[in-house]
């Protein structure tokens, strides 16, 4: 892969493991205890909603690594009456102008700052009352300024929503897992292991990184994130659905893709209470340490 200025987003995210049926309700109802809930909008709707009801205002969100298409747009859409500002940040220019160009609200502000480096003064001391940070910590080498810098943007009640790889250092995977991953995607038909650019997902491999911030310091997220903040909902999943479904996604349509889904999710949670495999990804509502229910 190239940069992120030269992703084809449409196409990124056709063929990723996130745009496999059902996988996101699997996510997002299990998060929220909700059936209602099936996919990120709907969540952060939802998300936006608990907060404004319990604080009585509307609220002040920033979004750390943005890229070209913003949560915060999606919201200020959809629950913008319940918004006071979004600021978005990303290092990249290019994506920030597209972002920007993307939006369509005067509430929203889009910035080129370094998610790394980031602290009050970037913002002249606001404070904030939601941080998103979706699939970006993962870039980021020295997380414990980062969450410390989170810490001190977040309002009293503020929260975190954060949604991150957090496995195996660079992605290189341990070799019983791939050894599970090859046996699962050995039972799929030669048409499911197509991928958009005409080559055969055929055996997982020890991955191969181009891009240096690439889970940089992956292992680390969950343990420095932990001491900062006080997860108030906390779901781990992604391991065996990452291997299996990723860049192959849209192969599976239909009844048949959702049970084989159902089957590797529940399979792929059994595996993480028994020690089988270990969680790469976590997802989670958090808040800096203190005594209290979202």
């Amino acid at each position: 892969m190239g940069t992120w200025e030269e992703v084809d987003w449409c196409q990124h995210y056709m063929k990723s493991w996130y745009a496999y049926p059902g996988m996101e309700r699997r996510l997002y109802s299990a998060l929220t205890q909700s059936q209602d809930i099936s996919n990120h909008q709907q969540f952060l709707c939802w998300l936006v909603h608990r907060f404004t009801a319990s604080s009585g205002r509307k609220l002040r969100l920033i979004e750390l690594g943005c890229g070209p298409t913003p949560s915060s747009n999606h919201l200020l859409r959809e629950c913008g009456i319940h918004i006071a500002s979004a600021v978005c940040i990303d290092v990249s220019r290019e994506l920030i102008d597209r972002a920007s160009a993307a939006s369509e609200s005067e509430c929203a502000t889009f910035r080129v700052l370094d998610m790394e480096t980031i602290s009050r003064d970037d913002f002249n001391g606001e404070q904030f009352d939601l941080c998103i940070a979706a699939h970006s910590i993962h870039h980021v080498l020295n997380l414990e300024p980062l969450f410390a810098s989170i810490r001190q943007l977040l309002s009293a009640d503020g929260l975190l929503w954060m949604n991150e790889y957090t496995g195996p250092r660079r992605m290189q995977f341990p070799e019983e897992a791939l050894a599970l991953g090859n046996r699962f995607l050995a039972t799929l038909p030669d048409s499911f292991r197509a991928r958009l650019e005409g080559t055969s997902k055929d055996m997982l491999a020890p991955a191969v990184q181009d891009d240096p911030t690439e889970a940089v310091a992956s292992d680390l997220i969950l343990p420095i994130f932990l001491r900062n903040f006080e997860p108030l909902r906390f779901l781990p999943y992604g391991t065996l659905s990452y291997m299996v479904f990723d860049e192959i996604a849209h192969n599976f349509r239909g009844q048949e893709a959702e049970l084989l889904g159902q089957y590797v999710w529940e399979y792929e949670q059994r595996c993480f209470l028994d020690g089988t495999l270990r969680p790469w990804f976590t997802a989670c509502i958090a808040r800096p340490w203190r005594n209290s229910e979202i």
